[in-house]
């Protein structure tokens, strides 16, 4: 008895002393719960630095292991909104440490992969995901993507089509990326069939462009420049679309209008390698290649390594006559 009320005595001192929720872990519990709100109004609000320094903090206190997903989530997740790739990818590399067949944090880290450009790798952790679970849906499209970005196109409809078997959703942006790895491995007509699938549900120029494509490369001109032309008169037409078609004018005896259309973007950007390389081309076309040979040699000269600048760099190796000269346009 005596010992009892010496025991409830010692408790009551010490609760004087200290908070009695942190004595039994629940202030703890609660600090944690705290951070964790924290962060997340930090994240969704936009506030990427806030929530980093907040998870940052949260880490150092020894959270344990079932709020460390989460905690590592929300600092890797805010890296990528910032950009910071690098550093996305080392939070979530960490993460893996402690949960190593976790599907999301694995997801994650081959999304980090993917989108900082280093889709060889992000291939090998979505194969990981697909090993612990065969039918994970976010995988395939992501492994499909992945194999298309690598230029593994065969493989990658391969997956595509895998992803949509199992699917009822219609997305415009899923049917594009399947109909261009049919593009690219020369299979026209399933390209075509999910070209204008797309087109259907959700019309881009990207979208309208990719059909043109096709339509050019069955040989099929006419239908290629129609379209091409209406993929240009969209508001959301890019550059590429108009350069595109001034090298199709530049081959197809539209010389004249191809360097028009060149020489406008050369006023916003006197180094744009397309609109330089359709010069030189449309100058080839017209038998005066060596006038175009001064746009080969100001793409030639750029601190590049770029599939225009081979081009222009090896027609010019293949002209013994030519020298690399200070010539302007």
């Amino acid at each position: 008895m005596f010992s009892n009320r010496i025991i409830l005595i010692v408790s009551v001192l010490l609760c004087a002393a200290v908070n009695c929720n942190a004595l039994f872990g629940l202030g703890s519990a609660r600090e944690q719960n705290k951070m964790l709100e924290d962060a997340r109004h930090a994240y969704e609000s936009g506030d990427y630095g806030l929530a980093i320094d907040i998870m940052d903090d949260f880490l150092l206190k020894d959270a344990p292991k079932n709020r460390l997903k989460e905690a590592y989530s929300l600092i890797g997740n805010s890296y990528k909104m910032q950009g910071a790739y690098d550093k996305a990818l080392l939070k979530y590399s960490e993460a893996i440490e402690f949960f190593p067949n976790d599907i999301e944090l694995n997801l994650a880290l081959g999304d980090i992969y993917y989108y900082g450009g280093l889709s060889e790798k992000a291939v090998h952790i979505y194969q990981k995901v697909l090993s612990l679970d065969a039918k994970n849906q976010p995988a395939r499209l992501a492994l499909a993507r992945a194999y298309l970005a690598d230029g593994l196109f065969t493989r990658a409809s391969r997956y595509f089509k895998a992803y949509l078997e199992e699917t009822s959703t219609q997305d415009a942006a899923i049917y594009y990326d399947y109909a261009l790895s049919f593009f690219m491995a020369n299979d026209y007509d399933n390209a075509f069939q999910y070209a204008f699938m797309a087109d259907d549900l959700q019309p881009t120029a990207r979208t309208k462009l990719l059909i043109a494509k096709i339509y050019k490369a069955k040989g099929e001109d006419k239908k290629a420049f129609e379209t091409i032309k209406e993929a240009g008169s969209r508001e959301d037409a890019g550059d590429d679309i108009h350069l595109t078609r001034a090298l199709w004018l530049a081959y197809d005896g539209g010389q004249k209008e191809s360097m028009e259309i060149a020489d406008y973007y050369l006023k916003k950007d006197p180094s744009n390698r397309l609109a330089l390389f359709i010069k030189y081309f449309a100058l080839y076309r017209l038998g005066r290649e060596k006038e175009g040979f001064k746009y080969l040699q100001i793409i030639a000269a750029q601190d590049s390594n770029g599939f225009i600048e081979n081009i222009a760099r090896k027609i010019l190796k293949d002209q013994p006559t030519t020298k690399m000269s200070n010539l302007k346009i």
